[in-house]
């Protein structure tokens, strides 16, 4: 749930929410954004917690599928949440879609960091431009990809550099396909992006709505 980006609007809009995230500084983050509203936070890992509890929504958005890396991860993120979900639930999310002209570049066919990429610009809190740049690179059998974000501005005529790095795993369409059914879920809709365009080679994501599968 990281710091309630979808949680607390659920919960403003009257729906009974549960957040859950690994990460205890997301979650203090999360409730002091969260005022009054009856949010039960929980610190816990995905692949292992258990609430004794069931939901008609299970859900994770940000392209936080991504973050389980191994099929051990994977299948066990899905077996939490088919043990949470209620029989007749559902299960949404979303992953980014692997484009191979970014992914397979031939930097990365190389074993090698692609070149240093801008990104975009933006006016921080304290009025300071901050451009931000990436590199990647991409292993071709793990599906994984790392990724080094470089934010840069000036402050009393030094340019400052702060840096973050992302390790990621891409999923291909067929793959997901088989994941999902053979972790117990029906595939309900895919879609491409938010306005639901159908799934092509151009989409940006992939966005899956599931159900237990019978």
């Amino acid at each position: 749930c990281g710091t309630g980006y979808l949680t607390i609007p659920l919960a403003r809009s009257g729906l009974t929410v549960t957040g859950v995230d690994l990460a205890p500084e997301m979650l203090d983050l999360a409730r002091s954004k969260s005022a009054d509203l009856p949010i039960d936070w929980v610190l816990a890992d995905c692949r292992t917690f258990q609430l004794g509890r069931q939901f008609k929504l299970v859900t994770m958005t940000g392209n936080a599928f991504q973050e389980f890396r191994s099929r051990a991860d994977l299948e066990a993120l899905l077996g939490s949440v088919r043990a949470h979900l209620a029989p007749d639930g559902l299960f949404s999310f979303d992953t980014r879609f692997p484009q191979m002209s970014d992914l397979l570049t031939p930097a990365a066919l190389a074993g090698e960091w692609s070149p240093e990429t801008p990104w975009r610009s933006f006016e921080d809190e304290h009025g300071r431009t901050v451009t931000v740049s990436t590199q990647q690179r991409f292993d071709a059998i793990s599906q994984v990809a790392e990724y080094v974000v470089l934010r840069r501005w000036q402050e009393d005529g030094q340019e400052q550099t702060v840096q973050e790095r992302a390790v990621l795993r891409f999923i291909f369409p067929q793959e997901m396909e088989a994941l999902l059914h053979y972790n117990g879920f029906a595939i309900q809709h895919v879609y491409g992006d938010w306005d639901r365009r159908p799934l092509d080679g151009t989409s940006p994501r992939m966005i899956y709505v599931c159900t237990h599968r019978n």
